[in-house]
């Protein structure tokens, strides 16, 4: 089976390219390591921002060929991941259809900010990307994509994990399961972005510019032995004839 095969070795090329550090040397998160210098088993803890991204499946994979399918991703990651890139934050991983990436934060409060600042700007920016890319997509007749992105603050612990031959510099602690809860909430609360007390606390009044946050009350998720209070992020509208879901109020 060569299509497999190919797809196989093109997921493997792509986990590999996604767990090496994505952001310019000196840039503000060039201090997060490789995963070349950890050892297997080794991690070590990060004060970072934590960005998740995920496609909502308006289209049905199921109906997709290969090619559709990796045409689709490519799109979306390609409105997704330059802006993070460009906010200096690191892109770690694509899983599956989401984008697994981090924000370099410091010990005190001013690196916080800073680095909530450069979070939720390269949030707003994929969001208009996703938005771009949408009405490209209206002219080729095909359905819109609805995207979903969660912020969330705090301490994680990096490293390598793994097994002998198959190690994965990865992210893990309760702050990245948390914010992976927050992004399923985007189609529920029907919100492009979401956001957690953490980040709303520090998100610079400047970059809202004329988006508005809005306090959607506490929410039970998964995993979590306490109720998160969330806030979602309302995007001032588009263009009339807009292709995007968040404007148009198609059903998510």
């Amino acid at each position: 089976d060569v299509c497999s095969s190919d797809l196989r070795s093109l997921a493997r090329d792509c986990r590999d390219r996604a767990a090496l550090r994505q952001t310019p040397s000196g840039g503000p998160s060039s201090s997060i390591p490789t995963r070349e210098s950890n050892r297997r088993g080794t991690l070590a803890t990060l004060p970072a921002r934590e960005y998740r991204c995920g496609l909502g499946e308006v289209l049905k994979y199921a109906l997709l060929g290969d090619d559709e399918l990796l045409a689709l991703l490519d799109e979306t990651f390609g409105a997704v991941v330059p802006p993070v890139v460009a906010e200096g934050g690191d892109v770690l991983k694509f899983v599956g259809d989401a984008v697994l990436a981090v924000f370099r934060a410091g010990d005190n409060e001013e690196s916080r900010r800073q680095a909530v600042g450069r979070a939720f700007r390269a949030a707003r920016s994929a969001t208009e990307n996703a938005r771009q890319l949408n009405q490209a997509r209206k002219q080729r007749g095909l359905a819109p994509l609805v995207t979903g992105m969660s912020l969330h603050l705090g301490p994680v612990s990096y490293g390598n994990i793994g097994a002998p031959g198959r190690l994965d510099f990865t992210v893990i602690g309760s702050v990245v399961n948390l914010a992976s809860r927050l992004e399923g909430l985007c189609r529920e609360l029907r919100f492009p972005i979401v956001l957690s007390e953490e980040v709303v606390e520090r998100v610079p009044s400047e970059a809202l510019s004329e988006a508005r946050l809005v306090d959607t009350g506490t929410h039970v998720l998964k995993g979590l032995a306490e109720p998160v209070r969330v806030h979602g992020v309302q995007l001032p509208p588009c263009t009339p004839g807009c292709a995007c879901p968040w404007c148009s109020r198609l059903e998510l």
